[in-house]
Order: C-alpha cells, then sequence, then structure tokens
C-alpha cells in the first residue's frame, strides 16, 4: 500500500511481462540495482514522484524474489505547467535556488511547497526563517493530506 496512492495492483505477468536484470554489457539493470542498493543500505521509506509508482511493483516484485524486507512507499504528485507537462529542471522549466538565493526567495517556495503537499502552514509562515519553515513542517506535516493527483502550478 502506497502511503499516498492507497492500495496499487498490478499484474505484473499480464501487464509488464519479463523484464531485463542485467544488460548486454554485463552491468545490472536499473531495477535490479536499485533494489539490492536500498536493502544494503537499510532505506525503509521512499518518496518519489507518481510518475514512478508503475517501476514500483516490479522492485517490490524483486524485493520479494530475493527474500528482502519492503521499504515503505510514498508516490507525490507531479508539478505540471499549465499544458499539462511535468515541470523540469532538465527542460530549464524552473530556476534552481542557489547559495545567494534571498532567504525570503526560499521562505516562499517552502511554503509553497507545503501548499502543493496538501499542508495547510500558517500565513505568517511566511515571514519565517527556512530552517523554522522546516521545523514546522517535521512538526506538523500529515501525508493523509497530500492529494493523489499531479496539480497544475503556474511558474
Amino acid at each position: 500500500k502506497d502511503a499516498v496512492q492507497g492500495v496499487v495492483a498490478q499484474n505484473t505477468f499480464l501487464e509488464v511481462g519479463d523484464f531485463s536484470l542485467q544488460r548486454r554489457d554485463g552491468s545490472f539493470a536499473y531495477q535490479l540495482a536499485v533494489v539490492v542498493d536500498d536493502y544494503d543500505s537499510g532505506v525503509t521509506h521512499i518518496v518519489r514522484g507518481r510518475d514512478l509508482l508503475s517501476s514500483t511493483v516490479r522492485q517490490i516484485c524483486l524485493a520479494t524474489q530475493l527474500g528482502f524486507s519492503q521499504p515503505q512507499y510514498a508516490h507525490i504528485p507531479l508539478a505540471l505547467n499549465m499544458s499539462g507537462e511535468k515541470i523540469s529542471k532538465r527542460h530549464h522549466q524552473v530556476a534552481v535556488v542557489n547559495v545567494g538565493t534571498s532567504i525570503a526567495v526560499v521562505s516562499e517556495l517552502l511554503y509553497q511547497a507545503l501548499i502543493f503537499l496538501g499542508q495547510q502552514p500558517p500565513a505568517d509562515l511566511l515571514r519565517e526563517t527556512p530552517e523554522f519553515m522546516l521545523a514546522w513542517a517535521v512538526a506538523n506535516f500529515n501525508v493523509a493530506t497530500i492529494p493523489a493527483q499531479d496539480q497544475q502550478v503556474s511558474i
């Protein structure tokens, strides 16, 4: 069960079929490598975008076959531009926060991220430092209020 998306079921045999565990060059494919690495690293919780939900079923299948314990998953909604496309720094659709970015800008971005994730930060939190905002988020974050569906945002 995904903490945000709820129960996700997929018949890997019918919907995915066999999938490669090793590439032609002998290196291990991502699906196997990530399962082994997460287990070896002691990862217990995985939070990632909803677009990776379908590969999670394969990873759970592999982990089960290897006898590994299952991490808890939470697949959060994607931020979409007004055309409905995934917003990506790879395509230079968003500015990356740099060391010189003002505290006010960082605070505004954190505040908007909390709203995007279904949290209800008080308005006066905008006047606080990023560190204070993060402490508020840790104390008040509620996974149950994260929306399951992707959301359009204006940037």
